[in-house]
């Protein structure tokens, strides 16, 4: 499993396309394996805490490809614009790290963007005006 930094936007629902493949850029089976996806605030290192977990959701298990669905909600409440994201995977009672890239890491860089569709506020109208003179 190997990708780029993941952008997620606030205020609509993310879905976010995995595939998983070997070490030689092949999709692998997953067939039997439970994929977990957690976004991950490393703000404090020593404190780094999941902000959200979900499992994937496998659409086709022999090529290794799924999704993760952030709803709108979970991403409106992410306060910071980086956070990091993981995988693992579960067979039986055993769980290992998914890859992220060609160097082991298990980590990978997520992005939220809150501008891109901000929420809607009503206008503000105000009727009754005082006079504070000219300047």
């Amino acid at each position: 499993m190997y990708t780029r930094t993941i952008k997620c936007y606030q205020g609509v629902d993310n879905l976010i396309k995995v595939k998983v493949q070997n070490g030689d850029q092949k999709p692998y089976d997953v067939t039997g394996t439970t994929l977990v996806f957690s976004v991950i605030d490393d703000y404090v290192t020593s404190n780094a805490n999941v902000v959200f977990q979900t499992n994937v959701t496998i659409s086709n298990a022999t090529t290794g490809t799924g999704t993760v669905l952030i709803p709108r909600e979970n991403v409106n409440g992410f306060e910071r614009d980086q956070y990091l994201y993981s995988i693992y995977y579960t067979q039986g009672n055993l769980q290992f790290p998914a890859y992220v890239d060609d160097n082991w890491g298990a980590q990978g860089q997520m992005q939220v963007v809150s501008t891109s569709f901000p929420q809607f506020t009503s206008n503000v109208v105000i009727n009754d005006v005082e006079d504070l003179g000219t300047l």
